[in-house]
């Protein structure tokens, strides 16, 4: 039997990942751009929180966030 182990992702430590984002980087499928998500950074962190140790607990992705948008650079 195979087993994972992480630990559950707090407050401060997605405070720290969404201030750390670049600004300038394209918006994801969704789109809404790490501008967007850094100005609402603090309405946001908490059900972000929860989803993501939901996510771990359960070993569930939501649908919406396995998408990506992939935009080639010639």
């Amino acid at each position: 039997m195979n087993s994972m182990f992480y630990d559950l992702v707090d407050s401060t430590e997605r405070s720290i990942i969404i201030h750390k984002m670049k600004s300038s980087k394209s918006p994801a499928a969704d789109n809404i751009g790490p501008k967007l998500i850094k100005e609402v950074a603090e309405i946001l962190i908490d059900p972000l929180v929860h989803i993501f140790n939901l996510s771990l607990a359960t070993g569930v992705v939501p649908d919406k966030l396995q998408i990506t948008k992939i935009i080639p650079v010639f």
